[in-house]
């Protein structure tokens, strides 16, 4: 492993990849830009609008390509796939620009830290139980609706971040806490 760096004037540690190739990061964000792409195309297929297009689509485009109903549990027991589906599927140009945004941001640390394969495993593993967690609670207090995004799984990587840096007892934990609280404020 080589060692690389963090960010201005971070200390640097063992990587496994060089920051700017991120396999798995590009992996998760081609893969999302393709689902999205399926919206958007769909969207056009059914009426051209700009409305559509800027919403990701059509609600049926959404539940085509992934969506998750959170009052339906019955369904995830002939759909678990949805889980993990969902987090590939974005409402809006808004809503997938910040989520690959932050992934990018996040993946840029995380993955030199702990590999490839843990970074999908995390993505992966965070965002079925983010929607495993939103499915729970509409089942337990009601509401719900469709749901997607990266959201759930960005937030997983935000806490391997956290974990992995007041792990190594790295002071920096404290301000990637206040970040972390930040973002979900201002975003969530």
């Amino acid at each position: 492993a080589k060692v690389i760096g963090v960010g201005p004037g971070a200390e640097p540690f063992l990587g496994r990849w060089d920051s700017e190739l991120l396999p798995g990061v590009k992996g998760i964000v081609m893969l999302t830009t393709m689902v999205y792409a399926a919206q958007l195309l769909a969207a056009m297929q059914h009426k051209p609008d700009l409305m559509a297009v800027l919403m990701g689509g059509r609600v049926v485009d959404v539940l085509r390509y992934g969506g998750l109903i959170t009052a339906f549990v019955e369904g995830l027991g002939t759909e678990p796939w949805r889980l993990l589906s969902a987090c590939f599927v974005h409402f809006g140009i808004i809503h997938f620009g910040m989520n690959m945004l932050a992934l990018l941001q996040l993946g840029r640390f995380l993955e030199p830290a702990v590999g490839s394969v843990r970074l999908i495993i995390i993505y992966v593993v965070t965002g079925i139980a983010s929607f495993g967690v939103d499915v729970a609670w509409t089942a337990i207090f009601g509401g719900g609706g469709i749901t997607g995004g990266a959201s759930g799984a960005i937030f997983g990587m935000m806490g391997a971040v956290l974990g992995w840096l007041w792990r190594r007892r790295d002071p920096r934990w404290k301000v990637w806490l206040g970040q972390a609280v930040l973002y979900s404020v201002i975003f969530g």
